[in-house]
């Protein structure tokens, strides 16, 4: 091996000895100390291979502070002790104490100075990597005579501790990245002189240790100190962060956790991340759905009104329902019973629109300044006298026939109010001002919605149907983030709902008879349906009943909801559903009239 030299200034002379500076030759045996305090938070336990290898060497300073030399490991490689040959620079002869640094692999001893400043800021944080900013240091007496200079054992204290680390990310898939570590009262410089003072400080207001390509098990250098640390990462946008309590880091110790099996690993960091903020209580629902083009949302509830406010508003929740129709005015007497709240309409009642007679609309002053357009249906006798036959009735109230029917010609019922103003998301949109696009789907819209996406009935089994106390549980239409029997089955059972191994691959539109249209065959709790729900996975319409244009004419044990699709002149299409009478139905079936009383579920568009 060839041992490196260095000059010193000519004043470098021992205590109470005179002469010309020179070179002599040093071997002298040389140990690092086991660690003093192995530690775990709260055990003990651990320890590291301390071995001398190959390129080793030693820098060896006189007492105030000149580099003498450096001595480089000529036998006890692998070794915690071995031994150091090489030249130093003296003056005289006789007895002085010598200092005595090891620098680790990193630092250039050649051309260091009387300070070493070894930065511990950023590190590779493996095992492999600790030997790099090592450090050792001890005193020992050192005789010089003639050309020898000769020591007794040196043992080198470690001024650093370390610590091992494993970073565990629950829920989280973490392959490694960049990790960097903070905490109150943490340094990461150790400033070293050569005369045997060390003390340690940090590179910036706040000391941070940044690992590049980190992995989960860490190994890192800790400078002694009382410090918490606080590990942080990311995650695509997510920031994770785990931090440990503070305590005081020790010189020479390795601090890590001791298995049950008696083995070592890492001190258990968990990392965690601040969840995502709970979104302000929207209108809309469940997945985002594309059809015929568009993309859009459910909104979270039947849509209903108030007549006395006249404001048009969402129900509470996806089950929720009225099973209310409004009135109808005419010659100074009400027909039907004045409800305040409503949510069965007839076809195209917005609000927007009144009703049309003899090209003329009727507005609320001419017929009563508490009638309003949502209505479902008016009485043959109007005002002043005037009379229309049940065909007219249908075909004039609650929209002008035109204008609902564009755009229809024959069998085509690709056309209808989606959009415009007797649309009741029309309505609801400008009443709400968000600048959302509502509008209610037609019935092409709902074909080509069943034909990709997964239907069913359902029960929840918990909610009682406020129209019918016999009925075990509040029943619906379920429509499902899945696209066939298997991964609806999954999705349900995930969130621990109830699933007949009856259940159908889907449901379609064509005929009327369907045997596995039974909401027994899904069975969840409001509970689990608010979970799934939260996950944007489920859209449920509940079977909310309809009314016939006469008096008191309710039926409550099916779902009719209004497409925005008009039909002949005074009819229109329905989505349709019933899964406990037989025949089962599920279809969409055109509304002989559209003075009927329906659910709407309107769609917010999705940009």
């Amino acid at each position: 091996m060839v041992a490196g030299m260095s000059s010193c200034s000519s004043d470098a002379t021992m205590p109470g000895a005179t002469g010309e500076t020179r070179s002599v030759d040093m071997q002298v045996t040389v140990s690092k100390s086991a660690d003093m305090s192995r530690a775990v938070i709260g055990e003990n336990g651990g320890d590291l291979d301390c071995r001398w290898t190959n390129g080793d060497r030693i820098v060896v300073s006189s007492a105030d502070g000149t580099k003498l030399g450096i001595l480089s490991l000529t036998s006890g490689e692998g070794e915690s002790v071995g031994t150091f040959e090489g030249k130093i620079e003296v003056t005289g002869e006789g007895t002085a104490t010598y200092n005595f640094f090891y620098f680790g692999t990193a630092t250039d001893i050649e051309s260091i100075g009387s300070t070493v400043a070894l930065d511990y800021s950023s590190q590779e944080g493996t095992l492999a990597g600790l030997p790099a900013n090592d450090f050792f240091s001890a005193s020992a007496n050192v005789s010089i005579a003639y050309e020898i200079a000769t020591a007794e054992s040196v043992v080198l204290e470690r001024a650093t501790a370390f610590g091992r680390f494993n970073l565990q990310f629950e829920g989280a898939d973490w392959s490694g990245g960049t990790v960097t570590v903070s905490g109150s009262g943490l340094n990461n410089l150790l400033n070293v002189k050569l005369n045997g003072n060390i003390s340690t400080t940090a590179s910036s207001e706040t000391a941070t240790i940044t690992v590049d390509n980190a992995t989960a098990d860490l190994w890192l250098t800790i400078l002694p100190g009382e410090t918490d640390l606080t590990f942080t990462t990311t995650i695509g946008e997510k920031t994770y962060t785990g931090t440990l309590p503070s305590r005081t880091w020790k010189a020479g110790e390795y601090v890590r956790s001791e298995n049950a099996d008696g083995t070592f690993g890492g001190v258990t960091v968990e990392m965690t991340t601040t969840p995502d903020p709970i979104p302000e209580p929207g209108d809309a629902v469940g997945p985002v759905f594309e059809v015929n083009g568009k993309k859009f949302r459910f909104t979270k509830a039947n849509l209903a009104y108030n007549v006395n406010e006249k404001r048009w508003y969402l129900l509470d929740e996806q089950w929720s329902f009225l099973c209310k129709k409004g009135w109808a005015y005419a010659n100074g007497s009400y027909v039907g019973t004045k409800e305040s709240d409503i949510d069965l309409y007839g076809f195209g009642c917005t609000g927007l629109h009144f009703s049309y007679y003899n090209d003329r609309l009727q507005t609320p002053t001419q017929f009563e300044e508490d009638i309003n357009a949502p209505e479902y249906f008016i009485q043959k006798i109007l005002y002043s006298g005037q009379s229309i036959n049940a065909t007219d009735q249908g075909r004039y109230y609650p929209t002008q026939n035109a204008t609902c029917n564009q755009g229809y010609t024959g069998g085509n019922l690709e056309f209808g109010i989606q959009g415009m103003a007797m649309d009741w998301g029309t309505a609801y949109g400008q009443q709400e001002n968000n600048g959302g696009n509502y509008y209610t789907l037609l019935s092409s819209d709902w074909s080509d919605l069943q034909s990709k996406y997964f239907m069913t009935g359902a029960t929840i089994t918990d909610i009682a149907n406020p129209n019918n106390s016999n009925k075990a549980g509040l029943y619906g239409c379920m429509i499902l983030d899945a696209t066939n029997k298997t991964e609806a089955s999954a999705l349900l059972k995930e969130y621990g709902a109830t699933v007949s191994t009856k259940l159908s691959d889907n449901l379609s539109f064509t005929g009327t008879n369907y045997q596995y249209f039974d909401y027994t065959y899904v069975k969840l709790t409001s509970e689990q349906f608010k979970a799934l729900e939260a996950a944007g996975k489920v859209v449920f319409l509940p079977e909310a009943g309809h009314t016939a244009v006469t008096t008191n004419s309710y039926t409550k044990t099916d779902g009719y909801y209004w497409t925005a699709t008009a039909g002949q002149a005074y009819t229109s299409t329905i989505f349709r559903f019933d899964g406990n009478e037989t025949p089962k139905v599920f279809k969409l079936d055109t509304q002989s009239s559209r003075m009927f009383g329906c659910a709407v579920r309107l769609v917010k568009e999705v940009k």
